[in-house]
């Protein structure tokens, strides 16, 4: 069966929208991207998936959230009520079952479906979150700024940096700077890769605050 892919830049909203051509009323799934950003199927997510999610009868909502023309940037101060909006939208297309919209999120895309579930509990069916954090992070690439917003405030308190709590700080700094003062260890690779980010976000797990983050 033919699969229909229409981009989708309304309301707000940046993604594209995959189904098949029938009058039934389907489940619809919203898949959202992790740090890479853009429009889930034009990058780290494949296509390939998202058509293999419709071929199996499901509408798939291949949102963007940050990292397109006329959205923000980095992730940094994503506003939450942007996937309320995102869910209200979906639920008016035609053939959409209303009661049957699920969240799927990759990496840090599975951090915000995971906050999404606990935020708005009763507008999604299910939480798909592949290779979620536990806890609320900070933003990419500058891990001292709040990712998320809800109701114009940060979701606090996040993840942040290690070894500095400057603004600016950046990921890659921040890795540098943890090894370089021995709070985590270098990665015995190579001199091209001397560092682990695993490394980082295991330290950041233990931080004092980490639990509250949970």
């Amino acid at each position: 069966m033919k699969i229909y892919k229409n981009a989708v830049q309304e309301k707000g909203l940046v993604g594209a929208l995959y189904q098949l051509d029938t009058s039934q009323k389907l489940p619809a799934i919203i898949v959202l991207s992790g740090s890479d950003g853009g429009t889930p199927g034009a990058n780290a997510i494949p296509e390939s998936f998202i058509e293999h999610l419709t071929g199996k009868g499901f509408i798939v909502f291949a949102l963007a959230y940050f990292g397109v023309e006329t959205l923000c940037d980095n992730l940094q101060n994503i506003q939450l009520e942007y996937f309320e909006a995102a869910f209200d939208w979906l639920a008016l297309q035609p053939n959409i079952n209303r009661e049957k919209i699920s969240l799927l999120g990759q990496s840090r895309g599975a951090e915000l479906a995971l906050i999404l579930g606990s935020i708005f509990p009763d507008k999604f069916h299910s939480i798909i979150a592949c290779s979620p954090s536990s806890k609320i992070c900070g933003a990419f690439p500058y891990p001292n700024r709040p990712a998320w917003l809800y109701q114009k405030k940060p979701l606090q308190p996040y993840l942040a940096g290690l070894s500095s709590d400057n603004w600016d700080l950046h990921e890659a700094e921040d890795l540098k700077n943890c090894c370089d003062e021995n709070i985590i260890p270098h990665h015995s690779n190579t001199l091209e890769d001397p560092f682990s980010i695993k490394d980082l976000f295991v330290a950041r797990n233990l931080q004092e605050k980490s639990e509250d983050a949970a």
